[in-house]
Order: structure tokens, then sequence, then C-alpha cells
């Protein structure tokens, strides 16, 4: 191989080389803005989420929490560019806003079920310690 052609696979290497981790640089920073803040949850919150959700929360976010006619999704790739980044508090505050008629109706411990349920929905795995309820310990 002569050396212009050993230069010009160097060079040809060196622009794959910063075209893959360039790439790759934006990936991660991409993966990480969708981070959310979140604190761990239980399965059982899930469970018991899920089930507060049909009841409380469907009729407006759907059935399958980005099919509802009267709010927005709180699942998929929209919900996550809204919250994740941001701190679990803000979350749970928004949460236990609603539903608009009647916000803070359910009590804290139901708005730690759904935002647990939320969050599984949103691919993010549950764990041994539950969540609280108290926005100061979010």
């Amino acid at each position: 191989m002569s050396t212009h052609n050993r230069a010009v696979v160097f060079c040809c290497g060196l622009l794959v080389i910063g075209v893959f981790g360039a790439a790759g640089m934006q990936l991660a920073s991409r993966l990480q803005a969708q981070a959310l803040i979140a604190p761990s949850f239980t399965p059982a919150q899930v469970t018991a989420g899920q089930t507060v959700f049909r009841q409380s929360c469907a009729s407006c976010h759907g059935a399958n929490l980005d099919d509802g006619e009267f709010a927005p999704p709180i699942r998929g790739a929209e919900f996550r560019q809204a919250w994740f980044g941001r701190s679990a508090d803000v979350l749970f505050e928004k949460i236990e806003s609603m539903p608009p008629t009647a916000p803070a109706s359910l009590g804290g411990a139901r708005y730690a079920e759904v935002m647990a349920y939320v969050m599984s929905q949103n691919q993010l795995a549950a764990s041994d310690k539950p969540l609280s309820s108290d926005v100061a310990a979010l």
C-alpha cells in the first residue's frame, strides 16, 4: 500500500471515528436528558396505582395513558420529553393537582401509587423501596 493510500485510509478512519463519536455523544446526551430524576417505587404501588388510575384518571388520560380525549399523554415520548430531567416532586405536585375539579382529593398515598404506575409505564423499574407521598422527601 502506498503512503498516499495509507493516508487516505487513516483520514477516512478518523472521519468514521469522528462521526460515530459525535453520534455516540449525542445519543448519550439524549439518554441523559431523558432520565427522570425519579425516586424508587414498589411493584405493589404500581399495582395499586393502576387501579386508582383506572378509577380516577382514565376518563381523561385514556385507558392506555396516551389515548385520552381530555388530557395529555402521560406515557410515551411526549410525556418523557415534558417530564424527564425534572425532579420527582414537581411531577408529584402536578399529579396531586388532579382531577382539576377536585385537586388533592385522592390523598397522598393514592397519588404516590398513581405516580408509581405512571413511572412504570414510562419504562422506569420498580424496586423494594416505596415511593413517598411526602413532597419534601421526593
